[in-house]
């Protein structure tokens, strides 16, 4: 009866291992905002640098993401608000790499969106 009981307990404890969720490995890509669609907090966004993820056209949902802006002068982030995005704008938005293939023919879905460079009046 004994053995049958460790043999149990071991059982379970696999099973639970199996089936734990590995933590999804959260990805940053460049990108330039393109466009924004205010009611629905999304932006529409094209490469920037050297990331290749969005393509020249791909969508980000921002409705549940931490949005902050990067001062290059003091070197602190500072939370922002959807309507601080501009077109124009080069932010690092992070997602999950589940995400990443349907990129550029699907919304992703931001956890975070840090605006790097506001656009200036010159450009």
């Amino acid at each position: 009866m004994r053995k049958i009981s460790y043999a149990a307990g071991l059982g379970i404890c696999l099973l639970l291992c199996a089936c734990s969720q590995q933590k999804p490995i959260r990805l940053l890509a460049d990108a330039e905002i393109v466009s924004t669609d205010s009611q629905n907090q999304t932006i529409t966004v094209r490469d920037a640098g050297e990331t290749t993820v969005f393509g020249e056209h791909g969508t980000a949902d921002c409705s549940k993401a931490a949005l902050s802006a990067y001062n290059f002068d003091s070197g602190k982030t500072q939370e922002i608000g959807f309507g601080d995005l501009q077109v124009g704008d080069y932010v690092v938005i992070g997602f999950y790499e589940n995400e990443k293939a349907q990129a550029q023919t699907e919304t992703v879905h931001a956890e975070s969106v840090e605006r790097m460079r506001q656009k200036s009046a010159q450009d």
